[in-house]
């Protein structure tokens, strides 16, 4: 099957039935959609990470700038989340809900998919590393800045979780570590492990895409389009063009075959990850706004992901 095709079938399907599920389970929907998530972000896709890593030859030092290109791409997002709700004179609870749809790429579940698919277990490796810093700026930056938007005074004074005690965080951590440290004392890794990964990425996709299904609600569509639209495709545009100027300031285009170049690219077009939509859960915060970015930001990446992939081809 075709690499495009595959992905987004996963998509397709699981969305579907996370909202086939939402509706004839409306009470439990919300506990299903929690549980499918701790699997994924806690077991298959840490899974998946740690194996590839594990495997990865010749870990040159220039691979170090990943996390920083990473969290640059975060940043970006943010700012022009800021800027858009500024040019259309948002409101700070809708504010608070736009931004973090364009901090926030789906980098874990779905870009760890895509590259899979692509390039195997080293573009699983890579984007391991590209997304290194990825909780740190989510609950670092993007969590506290929609925070401060709500109007829900006791929300506000609450205390923001420290990253370091998050459980998911720990465990993505370790996941690294481990496979970083077993690569470089080389310890072959048995090669059972490999069948294993080809069904643990596009199943933990799948989990957690179902997830955002069971709990999904697209209220006020219409009235949110354009700046959604606006929204998503500047980003996307922003990150393309900062990714390149980072490459070439580290001198990365032509790293292992140009594979550092490509995964960066396509990473950078990736939708929302499924926790854009949370701030807007979490701190009461304007939902339709929320939403509306998040499966525009799927339409958007549908057709900027093949554009991408193409492209790349050519190099």
């Amino acid at each position: 099957m075709n690499p495009f095709v595959f992905t987004f079938s996963i998509i397709f399907s699981g969305f579907v039935l996370g909202l086939f599920f939402q509706r004839y389970l409306k009470q439990r929907s919300s506990l299903v959609s929690l549980v499918l998530t701790k699997i994924a972000l806690m077991a298959l896709i840490p899974f998946s990470v740690f194996v590839s890593l594990w495997q990865l030859s010749n870990i040159r030092t220039e691979l170090l700038y990943l996390p920083l290109i990473g969290a640059a791409v975060i940043g970006a997002g943010t700012l022009v989340g800021i800027l858009v709700a500024r040019k259309n004179n948002l409101t700070p609870v809708q504010t608070g809900a736009l931004v973090p749809v364009t901090a926030l790429y789906n980098i874990g579940a779905l870009g760890n998919l895509v590259l899979f698919i692509t390039f195997g277990e080293n573009g699983v490796a890579m984007m391991a590393l590209f997304k290194l810093f990825e909780e740190l700026t989510y609950f670092g930056l993007v969590f506290p800045y929609a925070k401060s938007k709500s109007q829900d005074e006791a929300l506000k004074s609450t205390q923001n979780k420290q990253v370091w005690k998050d459980p998911i965080f720990l465990i993505a951590m370790c996941a690294i570590s481990l496979g970083l440290l077993l690569n470089v004392s080389g310890v072959p890794r048995p090669e059972f492990l490999l069948s294993v990964s080809h069904w643990t990425i596009p199943v933990g996709t799948f989990l957690l895409i179902a997830s955002v299904g069971l709990t999904f609600n697209l209220k006020g569509g219409k009235r949110w389009q354009k700046v959604a639209l606006t929204a998503t495709i500047a980003r996307s545009a922003v990150a393309v063009v900062l990714v390149s100027i980072l490459l070439s300031l580290f001198n990365l285009w032509g790293i292992e075959d140009h594979l550092v170049a490509k995964v960066c690219l396509i990473l950078a077009v990736m939708p929302t990850a499924f926790m854009g939509t949370l701030p807007a859960v979490l701190y009461d915060l304007d939902k339709e706004v929320a939403n509306t970015s998040w499966i525009t930001s799927y339409f958007i990446s549908m057709i900027l992901t093949p554009i991408m992939l193409v492209f790349l081809s050519t190099i």
